[in-house]
């Protein structure tokens, strides 16, 4: 199962959801790639990799044909990632030339789909050509927004681009949920904006707003490791375990 885990507004906790639900995944037995196609490289940074230090990353398999086995780097059991670094900034120019350019990245994920059970991709905070390639290349999306009004009104037209991708390019692409990140019940706001997300989508986890989460980012360490009983552990928990159960019901 390949999923992009989207949203074109930074800040909500796109590359935080994956790392964590990676490693949740992973320690279930499952075996995970992470796919960073952010120039930012916050994944690859994330996973203990420093960008400056990387020969070669997605920008080489997806601009230069580099085999993407060499740029796959393990970083815990029965988990790897697929490393990023700043030169993915210009992939888009030189991505433009090129035929079939927005379903480079499947042709790609191709060559790897069979030796993982989950493959999620980390996409930059923009509905660009990467971010385009991602949605090609995956069956599921998710979308990671915080409960704040800013992030509320940029869903509707993340909504309607993957709509528009699984029309046009994808037909086999859906929308597995949004994940409500950044929650602070504390706060009539982030709980009124939590409200409109449950009544106008399918909400499948909350995520509170912990310094914890910073914490293990910080230490490059999943939080199922890091605090395995905290209560935002618990919560990226329970999403992991409905990703598992979506992909046993399509095996079966």
């Amino acid at each position: 199962m390949i999923i992009s885990v989207i949203n074109q507004k930074g800040g909500v906790s796109k590359t935080t959801s994956v790392f964590n639900i990676a490693g949740n995944l992973a320690g279930e037995g499952y075996k995970v790639l992470q796919v960073d196609i952010d120039p930012q490289a916050s994944l690859t940074i994330a996973n203990g990799i420093e960008p400056s230090r990387i020969d070669k990353s997605i920008y080489d398999v997806l601009c230069e044909d580099v085999n993407i086995k060499e740029v796959l780097h393990e970083v815990g059991e029965n988990l790897k990632i697929c490393v990023s670094k700043l030169d993915l900034s210009v992939a888009e120019l030189s991505l433009v030339n090129k035929m079939a350019r927005e379903t480079i990245l499947k042709k790609v994920l191709k060559e790897v789909n069979k030796e993982f059970d989950f493959i999620l991709i980390d996409c930059p905070p923009n509905l660009g050509l990467l971010t385009i390639n991602a949605l090609c290349a995956s069956d599921k999306v998710i979308i990671p927004a915080s409960t704040d009004y800013l992030s509320l009104r940029g869903v509707d037209l993340l909504v309607k681009t993957v709509d528009k991708v699984k029309y046009n390019l994808n037909e086999d692409l859906d929308i597995i949920g949004i994940i409500a990140t950044m929650h602070n019940s504390r706060t009539t706001h982030s709980n009124e904006i939590l409200e409109v997300f449950k009544n106008n989508y399918n909400v499948i986890g909350t995520i509170s707003e912990s310094v914890r989460v910073k914490d293990s980012i910080l230490a490059g360490i999943p939080l199922c490791k890091f605090v395995p009983t905290h209560k935002t552990t618990k919560e990226y928990k329970k999403i992991s375990d409905k990703l598992i159960e979506i992909r046993k019901k399509e095996m079966q």
